[in-house]
């Protein structure tokens, strides 16, 4: 191609739903490669804006708002991360301008947990006992209509946001209105509790074609403040090798039903005391809380390259090329009040790879229920596996929130 003809070439545009930490590796790339970057999102203080080229006041949720933006500045993609809210209105906005995305049935089937738990049931996955309540059924529903300790979520929220597990019939229907407050379908899904047989497994994977091809899987740890919604993860995870394999199977399975094509995909999964696996989430996006960057230092694979590639019309290649410890720990407060100060051990300080925190001094916080209450977020890069363990096992006692009341 001459360079007359290079000068004349239109310069492809790409639509981004969501501008958040998490967002700002897939915003630099789709620079890099030459992309006209346009995000989006109802929050203007969103950090990746200033990343973008054009930022539009849109919400992330709403499809036809979306659709509308991707038509207007003709473009060429539109892609979401990070978050299982955005990922309809993108898939919703390129099925209908027939660009390169996901079917939008198949993107509503893994983000809404009812219908997620319906089409693991239909293909014979492991799948908890569920019930999901619409607003109208709540009304005359008193008691927990599957045998206790149960979970109860929104269908539609992420991030832990409006989760509880119930131990006692007095708080089944309080955990509901909670749960319900997050909904924007006003439904929520009573699920029984998985008992896990080790921890619950948390990570990134990678899809080309409709073939899983890249995992990089790892364990969940829970908080004292709140033991249902994880407050880190680490790589890689120590589970037995025969149990990911097992586990890499069956989201390879599930992918395949599902008619999922390409893209990053989150996964949350569960082993029973009979080593059954039970996928509990798989999420039709890249991991939140900058977990792209852990991907790319623990494996040598960029998640966010990755995905504009494909978009590009580009070759993949998740060659994995190293194996680091790695993790990331949601910086969160166990009371409600003003933050202070966060004070850091200087032992634990040498596996700080960076730490984001989007809370000032002075600023009110909450204690942790779910990710939004996170102060900001801790990467780390370990030896070994060691002092991996060592670290996040005692972080309570190498890290302290000072909240004033």
């Amino acid at each position: 191609m001459s360079g007359e003809q290079k000068l004349y070439m239109k310069q492809k545009k790409i639509l981004i739903l969501g501008a958040k930490n998490s967002h700002i590796p897939l915003i630099k790339k789709a620079k890099e490669m030459g992309y006209y970057v346009i995000v989006c999102t109802y929050d203007a203080s969103e950090p990746g804006i200033v990343y973008a080229d054009e930022y539009h006041n849109v919400s992330t949720s709403d499809m036809n708002a979306v659709l509308d933006l991707a038509r207007e500045r003709d473009v060429d993609a539109v892609t979401s991360w990070a978050t299982d809210v955005t990922a309809p209105s993108a898939a919703y906005a390129t099925e209908v301008l027939g660009l390169t995305g996901n079917p939008y049935q198949t993107i509503k089937v893994l983000t809404e947990k009812g219908s997620f738990r319906e089409f693991l049931t239909k293909h014979g996955f492991s799948t908890p006992g569920y019930r999901v309540l619409t607003e109208q059924e709540i009304d005359s529903c008193s008691k927990p209509p599957i045998s206790l300790p149960v979970i109860v979520k929104p269908v539609d929220s992420s991030g832990g946001q409006g989760v509880t597990k119930v131990l006692i019939s007095e708080d089944f229907m309080p955990a509901v209105r909670i749960a319900l407050t997050y909904s924007r379908d006003k439904k929520v899904i009573v699920e029984e509790v998985v008992e896990m047989a080790g921890t619950q497994i948390h990570g990134d994977g990678f899809v080309v074609d409709g073939r899983l091809v890249f995992t990089f899987l790892g364990d969940h740890h829970f908080a004292d403040a709140n033991n249902v919604v994880p407050v880190a993860t680490s790589w890689p995870s120590q589970m037995p090798d025969h149990i990911l394999k097992k586990l890499i199977l069956e989201v390879g399975r599930c992918i395949q039903k599902s008619g999922f094509r390409f893209g990053p995909v989150n996964i949350e999964a569960r082993v029973d005391s009979s080593q059954n696996i039970y996928i509990i989430e798989l999420a039709p996006r890249g991991g939140a809380n900058n977990s792209s960057e852990l991907t790319k230092i623990g494996t040598g694979v960029d998640l966010p390259h990755e995905l504009m590639k494909y978009l590009d019309g580009q070759e993949n290649n998740l060659k994995v090329s190293k194996s680091e410890c790695v993790a990331y720990y949601l910086i969160h407060s166990q009371t409600n009040g003003l933050f202070s100060d966060i004070k850091i051990d200087p032992e634990i300080q040498k596996y700080i790879i960076s730490l984001h925190l989007k809370v000032e001094k002075g600023e009110s916080v909450r204690k942790y229920q779910n990710m939004k209450d996170a102060l900001g977020v801790i990467l780390f890069k370990f030896d070994d596996l060691d002092s991996m363990n060592k670290t996040l096992i005692q972080i309570q006692n190498h890290l302290a929130v000072v909240v004033n009341s």
